[in-house]
C-alpha cells in the first residue's frame, strides 16, 4: 500500500520493493561511498534483493520490531525465511528485550538492542489549540496507535472509561 509518505534527506532513499532493481541500485552507487540496507520485517520477497546487495558490498541491519510470528506475520510470515535474514544480515537490532532473547534462541550471537523512541529534536513539545472534535472531560486518558492485533485489549479499553466516568476516553489510530 502506498501510504503517500515521502521522506526527504540527501544521503537516504526509500523504495516501495516493486520498484527497487538491486542490479541499478548497485550500478549507480558513488565508488567508495557505504551504503547500507534495512529491512525490518522478514517478508520472503526481500531475501534476494537483500542477498544481491550484501553481495555488493551493502551492509545489511535486519530490524526485528515486532513478533511476526503474531497476527502481525499474516500468511506471509515463515521461520525458515527468518533464519535466512540472521545468516545474511551484518548487524541484528531488536526493539525489545523479548525480542533479543528470540533471536540469539534463533542462533544469532549478537543482538543490539534499540528500543523505540523518540527524537526530541523533531518532536518538540508545543501547546497547540484543543481539536473541537475531542471530547471533554476532568481529565483526558488518550491512546494513540495501532487499535489491531491480537494485543489489543478492547475490553480494557472499556473497563478504563467506566472506571474513569468523568474523563475524556480518546483513543486514535489505524482500525
Amino acid at each position: 500500500v502506498d501510504l503517500n509518505l515521502r521522506i526527504t534527506h540527501p544521503h537516504l532513499e526509500v523504495y516501495p520493493v516493486p520498484a527497487f532493481d538491486a542490479e541499478q541500485f548497485l550500478a549507480t552507487r558513488l565508488p567508495g561511498q557505504p551504503a547500507f540496507a534495512i529491512a525490518e520485517f522478514p517478508h520472503p520477497a526481500f531475501v534476494a534483493p537483500l542477498k544481491r546487495l550484501r553481495a555488493g558490498g551493502v551492509s545489511v541491519f535486519y530490524d526485528l520490531i515486532d513478533d511476526w510470528r503474531s497476527s502481525l506475520g499474516g500468511d506471509w510470515y515463515s521461520i525458515a525465511v527468518e533464519q535466512e535474514y540472521l545468516e545474511f544480515s551484518h548487524h541484528l537490532l531488536a526493539s525489545a528485550g523479548e525480542l533479543v532473547t528470540r533471536l540469539k534462541a534463533m542462533g544469532a550471537p549478537v543482538v543490539q538492542y534499540v528500543p523505540n523512541a523518540v527524537n526530541r529534536r523533531l518532536f518538540v513539545w508545543r501547546d497547540h489549540p484543543r481539536p473541537a472534535d475531542m471530547p471533554r472531560g476532568e481529565f483526558t486518558i488518550l491512546y494513540i496507535g495501532a487499535l489491531w492485533g491480537h494485543w489489543f485489549d478492547w475490553n480494557l479499553l472499556v473497563d478504563v472509561a467506566l472506571a474513569y466516568p468523568s474523563a475524556a476516553v480518546v483513543v486514535i489510530g489505524d482500525y
